[in-house]
């Protein structure tokens, strides 16, 4: 059975799928014991986008600032 992720493991989860674009749902299912549904679940519903480069990154925090 997967086990139970605390905030803290998936805010890790997050941060690495968001900036390592090489690692899939499943690398990290495997690495974190739970289903790649799980992640892919989660990743859906808080909107987890992976940042491609720093301008990218800079334009995506601008646009969030804005909307606040």
């Amino acid at each position: 059975m997967a086990q139970r992720l605390t905030g803290d493991q998936w805010t890790i989860v997050r941060q690495q799928y968001e900036t390592d674009p090489r690692l899939s749902f499943a690398d990290l299912a495997s690495q974190f014991g739970v289903s790649k549904q799980a992640i892919h679940s989660r990743a859906k519903a808080e909107g987890w986008e992976r940042v491609i480069s720093l301008s990218e990154l800079a334009a995506r925090a601008q646009s969030r600032a804005d909307r606040l």
